[in-house]
């Protein structure tokens, strides 16, 4: 329960005036009691230095690994613009009709229509073979 309930109301104020805390032990009131070790206080100086002197060093490793990284940035953006060059280069070589590209496709065409025609030939003869016209 927290205090602002039990605050104003005698009913539960009751309840709680006979709360005591528990006794501190004795090796906390040693503790609280006794002046303050100086044996430490080398070390804690010590690894406070070494904290700072690491902090500068991944700080100094942060910021090259940043300037790295935005010269390797730098670099992938050049090589990026010279594969869309060399990208759109090869396009216009592909979409590029030529006359051997023309006379290509007559000659594929002119087959193609060959093998039709003998196709429907073929047709019509075994359609006039299973139909023969009485005339």
């Amino acid at each position: 329960m927290i205090g602002s309930e039990v605050n104003g109301v005698p009913a539960l104020q009751e309840g709680y005036s006979g709360f005591t805390p528990t006794e501190l032990p004795a090796s906390l009131l040693a503790v609280a009691g006794a002046p303050p070790a100086v044996a430490g206080l080398p070390t804690g100086i010590a690894l406070a230095a070494v904290g700072q002197a690491v902090g500068g060093a991944f700080a100094a490793f942060m910021a090259k690994t940043t300037e790295w990284m935005v010269a390797d940035a730098a670099a992938v953006k050049t090589a990026a613009v010279d594969y869309t060059a060399a990208d759109a280069t090869s396009a216009v070589k592909v979409t590029t009709v030529t006359a051997h590209d023309v006379a290509s496709a007559l000659k594929v065409a002119t087959k193609a229509v060959t093998v039709v025609g003998k196709a429907i030939g073929v047709a019509q003869k075994a359609e006039s073979l299973v139909h023969p016209t009485t005339t």
